[in-house]
Protein backbone atom coordinates (compact mmCIF):
# COMPACT_ATOMS: atom_id res chain seq x y z
CA UNK A 1 0.00 0.00 0.00
CA UNK A 2 1.15 3.52 -0.72
CA UNK A 3 0.22 6.40 1.55
CA UNK A 4 0.59 10.15 1.30
CA UNK A 5 -0.65 13.26 3.06
CA UNK A 6 -2.23 16.38 1.63
CA UNK A 7 -2.75 19.72 3.29
CA UNK A 8 -6.15 20.71 4.63
CA UNK A 9 -6.39 23.49 2.02
CA UNK A 10 -5.73 21.07 -0.84
CA UNK A 11 -8.24 18.62 0.64
CA UNK A 12 -10.92 21.33 0.70
CA UNK A 13 -10.15 22.29 -2.92
CA UNK A 14 -10.34 18.65 -3.98
CA UNK A 15 -13.64 18.16 -2.11
CA UNK A 16 -15.06 21.27 -3.77
CA UNK A 17 -13.83 20.15 -7.21
CA UNK A 18 -15.40 16.69 -6.78
CA UNK A 19 -18.72 18.22 -5.69
CA UNK A 20 -18.74 20.41 -8.81
CA UNK A 21 -17.73 17.61 -11.16
CA UNK A 22 -19.20 14.52 -9.45
CA UNK A 23 -16.74 12.13 -7.80
CA UNK A 24 -17.03 9.16 -10.17
CA UNK A 25 -15.84 10.95 -13.34
CA UNK A 26 -12.98 12.47 -11.32
CA UNK A 27 -12.09 8.96 -10.13
CA UNK A 28 -12.18 7.60 -13.71
CA UNK A 29 -10.15 10.51 -15.08
CA UNK A 30 -7.54 9.88 -12.38
CA UNK A 31 -7.49 6.08 -12.55
CA UNK A 32 -7.23 5.69 -16.32
CA UNK A 33 -3.88 7.50 -16.79
CA UNK A 34 -2.50 5.63 -13.80
CA UNK A 35 -3.44 2.31 -15.42
CA UNK A 36 -2.01 3.56 -18.73
CA UNK A 37 1.27 4.42 -17.06
CA UNK A 38 1.70 1.01 -15.45
CA UNK A 39 0.33 -1.16 -18.28
CA UNK A 40 1.30 0.86 -21.40
CA UNK A 41 -2.12 -0.07 -22.79
CA UNK A 42 -3.63 2.77 -24.81
CA UNK A 43 -7.15 1.38 -24.61
CA UNK A 44 -8.42 0.86 -21.08
CA UNK A 45 -11.78 -0.69 -20.21
CA UNK A 46 -13.12 -0.28 -16.69
CA UNK A 47 -16.33 -1.98 -15.63
CA UNK A 48 -18.47 -1.10 -12.65
CA UNK A 49 -21.72 -2.27 -11.14
CA UNK A 50 -24.78 -0.19 -11.83
CA UNK A 51 -27.42 1.11 -9.49
CA UNK A 52 -30.26 0.51 -11.92
CA UNK A 53 -32.63 -0.81 -9.31
CA UNK A 54 -32.89 -4.22 -10.92
CA UNK A 55 -32.55 -7.28 -8.74
CA UNK A 56 -29.54 -8.58 -10.73
CA UNK A 57 -26.32 -6.58 -10.61
CA UNK A 58 -25.24 -5.42 -14.06
CA UNK A 59 -21.96 -4.06 -15.35
CA UNK A 60 -21.26 -0.91 -17.31
CA UNK A 61 -18.04 -0.63 -19.24
CA UNK A 62 -16.18 2.65 -19.56
CA UNK A 63 -13.84 2.49 -22.54
CA UNK A 64 -11.24 5.12 -23.25
CA UNK A 65 -8.37 5.64 -25.62
CA UNK A 66 -5.43 7.27 -23.87
CA UNK A 67 -2.27 8.94 -25.01
CA UNK A 68 0.34 11.22 -23.47
CA UNK A 69 -1.10 14.42 -24.94
CA UNK A 70 -4.48 14.43 -23.13
CA UNK A 71 -5.03 17.02 -20.44
CA UNK A 72 -6.86 16.23 -17.20
CA UNK A 73 -9.79 18.35 -18.41
CA UNK A 74 -10.04 16.25 -21.59
CA UNK A 75 -9.92 13.05 -19.53
CA UNK A 76 -12.58 14.41 -17.18
CA UNK A 77 -14.84 15.45 -20.08
CA UNK A 78 -14.47 11.99 -21.65
CA UNK A 79 -15.26 10.32 -18.31
CA UNK A 80 -18.38 12.48 -17.88
CA UNK A 81 -19.55 11.67 -21.41
CA UNK A 82 -18.89 7.98 -20.84
CA UNK A 83 -20.89 8.06 -17.61
CA UNK A 84 -23.81 9.84 -19.31
CA UNK A 85 -23.85 7.25 -22.11
CA UNK A 86 -23.34 4.31 -19.78
CA UNK A 87 -27.00 3.33 -19.60
CA UNK A 88 -26.76 2.30 -23.26
CA UNK A 89 -24.19 -0.30 -22.24
CA UNK A 90 -25.97 -1.49 -19.09
CA UNK A 91 -26.69 -4.94 -20.41
CA UNK A 92 -24.29 -7.48 -19.00
CA UNK A 93 -25.39 -9.54 -16.04
CA UNK A 94 -22.47 -9.77 -13.66
CA UNK A 95 -22.90 -13.50 -13.14
CA UNK A 96 -22.66 -14.10 -16.91
CA UNK A 97 -19.24 -12.43 -17.04
CA UNK A 98 -17.70 -14.27 -14.11
CA UNK A 99 -15.15 -16.88 -15.09
CA UNK A 100 -14.82 -20.02 -13.07
CA UNK A 101 -11.33 -21.19 -12.14
CA UNK A 102 -11.37 -24.58 -10.40
CA UNK A 103 -8.08 -23.78 -8.62
CA UNK A 104 -9.48 -20.70 -6.87
CA UNK A 105 -12.05 -20.44 -4.12
CA UNK A 106 -15.36 -18.88 -5.22
CA UNK A 107 -15.69 -15.10 -4.73
CA UNK A 108 -17.87 -13.82 -1.91
CA UNK A 109 -21.52 -13.21 -2.86
CA UNK A 110 -22.48 -9.76 -4.15
CA UNK A 111 -24.64 -7.59 -1.95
Amino acid sequence: MFGFEISEGLKQKLDSFCKEQKPFPVFLATLQPLLFRYTSQKEIAISTRTASGSSSPKLVQYLSHLDDSLTFKQLLDAAKESEMNSTDREKFLLEALETKDPGRPPPPPLR
